[in-house]
């Protein structure tokens, strides 16, 4: 079937080009970058709210290593951003409390419609 074919080659192209910019991120941006890309990424779809709280759902290891960094690193990095008041923690939970500044740090531009 050709359609099943253009579907699977569709999705094929896609993973490729996410699993490029993986390598992107690893190789060319900080681990500051990295971390508030990751918890952008990891925000519910509202972004109407001034607030949100998310779970990263893996320890602070887990998190390390899918960012392609130390355990010492990220708990510094979130205690910086604490410090700026951009995140709060309590638990696994993580407040996004200035998610702008996150996604400039990031280099994410906001959804705007």
């Amino acid at each position: 079937e050709p359609a099943f074919w253009q579907f699977m080659a569709r999705r094929f192209a896609d993973e490729l080009g996410a699993a490029e910019d993986r390598m992107a991120d690893l190789a060319l941006k900080t681990i500051r970058e990295r971390l508030a890309k990751y918890l952008v990424a990891m925000m519910d779809s509202d972004e109407s709210a001034r607030e949100s709280r998310i779970e990263l759902g893996e320890s602070r290891q887990e998190t390390a290593e899918i960012l392609g960094t130390t355990t010492e690193a990220i708990c510094r990095t979130l205690a910086e951003f604490r410090s700026r008041r951009w995140i709060s923690t309590a638990g696994p939970f993580v407040l996004i409390q200035d998610l702008q500044r996150l996604r400039q740090l990031a280099g994410i531009q906001a959804n705007h419609p």
